[in-house]
């Protein structure tokens, strides 16, 4: 499992597309309502001996308040699944949005040759390493 926590978010909240890996659990954060948005997976993946096919690919968090000098942490669990490539990176775009419309969209993903760095607004990145144990 992985745990992921999303900085800063606005008053319309933060969204977090989970895309290749397969969210089982988010974070109820207080004074804001959270929403799974589910749909089908690019291929099927074995759950401990069930064939999953489809489930939570987005998460959202949204309607609470949170002044610019603050900052709270929305986190949310996913299983990374064997047939994602160790040594590459799993991104994760997030976006934040205000209620005057205005939106940081941390959703650029290199290029093949580039690195996060060369980007303005990189999506977090989780490096896959190989497995080293039963969990």
């Amino acid at each position: 499992m992985y745990q992921s926590r999303v900085g800063q978010a606005y008053d319309r909240g933060a969204r977090s597309a989970t895309g290749r890996c397969h969210c089982g659990e988010a974070d109820a954060e207080t004074g804001w309502t959270l929403e799974k948005i589910k749909g089908a997976y690019e291929k099927s993946y074995d759950y401990y001996g069930t064939p999953m096919k489809e489930g939570v690919k987005e998460i959202v968090w949204k309607g609470g308040s949170l002044a610019d000098e603050d900052y709270d942490e929305f986190v949310f669990r996913a299983l990374l699944t064997d047939s994602l490539p160790v040594g590459k990176t799993l991104y994760l775009p997030v976006v934040q949005e205000c209620p005057d419309g205005a939106a940081e969209r941390r959703i650029e993903t290199p290029a093949e040759g580039q690195s996060s760095d060369d980007l303005e607004y990189p999506a977090p990145g989780i490096n896959l390493l190989e497995k080293t144990g039963t969990h």
